[in-house]
């Protein structure tokens, strides 16, 4: 039998004051507080709405076509998924997408839901899901934002994946926290020498012991192979010379401008043993998170 609905429950149904909006906030700038560089957006309503930020004070939030994938719980590593599609990207938001490379990753984002008709407290909100930024595609009208939440943000207690190797992004935030990502790069400027090849590039004035840019990056920032990134194999410092992962579309020339800066191989011995600059006994194992003395498996 179908169930019928009475007529005043329709009507108020029907209310505007009664939908249920979602309110998104980007923090490119503090990751703790609103600031200036917080923006401010209104899903599924047409007019702006005030309402209150994560620091209890009133913000307008712009209406903004966005829709979403629902929210998923990864089990074995306690986080939460979503993915974002912003359509008619305003010029704020995209001002920070183009400041630079990867700027937005690891950005704090925090969606909220509350109805219409309960916008006098703070309290009314919800979380939905308070996360980073993994990966950002931008078109001309479309932005799409993987979002990822923090560990341990479920309800309940599950087990996690452990690894031996550290999961971080080197020198990224959780990375260089309470050190410095300069400190850990330790990048310099220099120029080509002549008798360089395609795989095989000789600095002018890098003075640093062997093996101290393996696994680093060398860039070139003038000539005919400005702009390209290779990866560091090898460094030796009697020659001064860098052996790349694979060959440069063209041979350098003496005098092309260049930086080189440190990698890592993700180990518990390179984060203790190569970054002495933050602790001449321990490194960087400060911020390692990975698990080293896990056993290795091994098939019988």
């Amino acid at each position: 039998m179908a169930r019928t609905v009475a007529s005043p429950l329709n009507t108020e149904l029907a209310k505007h004051q009664n939908k249920p909006i979602e309110l998104l906030d980007l923090f490119f700038g503090s990751q703790s507080n609103d600031d200036a560089s917080t923006l401010h957006y209104a899903i599924g309503t047409d007019v702006p709405v005030s309402f209150f930020n994560i620091d209890g004070n009133a913000k307008t939030y712009t209406p903004i076509p966005v829709s979403r994938s629902e929210v998923s719980n990864v089990l074995d590593t306690e986080t939460r998924t979503l993915t974002l599609q912003i359509e008619n990207i305003n010029r704020a938001f995209q001002a920070f997408f183009f400041q630079g490379a990867d700027f937005m990753r690891d950005k704090r984002v925090m969606l909220r839901h509350v109805d219409l008709n309960a916008l006098g407290a703070a309290a009314n909100a919800v979380i939905i899901l308070d996360a980073t930024i993994g990966s950002v595609r931008i078109t001309e009208r479309v932005c799409q934002i993987d979002l990822a939440g923090a560990i341990g943000n479920l309800n309940f207690e599950t087990g996690r994946r452990l690894d031996r190797l550290c999961p971080l992004t080197f020198a990224g935030t959780i990375c260089a926290s309470g050190v410095s990502a300069a400190t850990l790069k330790q990048e310099l400027t220099d120029t080509v020498a002549s008798g360089s090849t395609k795989t095989s590039v000789k600095l002018t004035s890098t003075n640093k012991p062997d093996k101290y840019y393996a696994i680093g990056e060398l860039e070139f920032t003038s000539g005919q192979n400005i702009g390209q990134i290779r990866k560091v194999i090898t460094w030796t410092s009697s020659t001064k010379t860098a052996v790349l992962d694979f060959g440069l579309p063209y041979t350098p020339i003496a005098g092309d401008a260049v930086k080189i800066r440190r990698g890592c191989d993700k180990t518990f011995n390179e984060c203790k043993n190569r970054y002495t600059e933050i602790d001449t006994v321990n490194g960087n194992t400060a911020n390692f998170h990975g698990f080293p003395t896990v056993v290795d498996s091994v098939n019988p």
